[in-house]
């Protein structure tokens, strides 16, 4: 099947928020008006996974270093890793990790995470790096989804 892609420029866009990409089939609208294209894309704030990109499935502490734009993370933002970023589980196994909240380092863009319990992923395998900008689900007042950040963990058999 054939591959499309496009660059849109999302400068305009709120952090962490979801939205719908609508899609104009014939550029104008004079023939078809624009359309809900029935995707959803995460604006996200994490630029990269700076350290280390495996982790090992264990209860040991392994700290992860991530890169955000200035000003997108902070204290309150969560992550977690998963096989898909909503909060469900799959055939009643967790397929995520809990959440961890980001932690400050001496450079303001970069945060490091601390995610918790890592047994239940399966090793071999990449997870999806989800973010939360203001936290878990869990808490009151949150405004933001979870999201994936496009980043990708391996869960390293070592």
């Amino acid at each position: 099947p054939p591959v499309w892609s496009a660059s849109l420029n999302a400068s305009g866009l709120a952090p962490g928020l979801l939205y719908r990409l609508c899609v104009d089939l014939d550029d104008d609208g004079a023939e078809k008006p624009p359309g809900d294209s029935t995707f959803e894309i995460y604006v996200g704030v994490v630029v990269s996974v700076l350290s280390p990109s495996a982790l090992r499935s264990s209860l040991d502490v392994q700290p992860l270093l991530v890169e955000c734009l200035p000003e997108g993370c902070s204290k309150e933002t969560s992550a977690f890793l998963s096989t898909g970023c909503e909060f469900a589980e799959s055939e009643g196994l967790p397929y995520r990790t809990a959440e961890a909240l980001f932690k400050a380092t001496a450079n303001a863009t970069i945060w490091q995470l601390v995610i918790p319990d890592l047994t239940g992923l399966t090793l071999g395998e990449h997870y999806r790096l989800c973010t939360d900008l203001d936290g878990s689900p869990n808490s009151s007042g949150t405004l933001y989804p979870a999201g994936d950040t496009g980043h990708h963990v391996f869960i390293a058999p070592l």
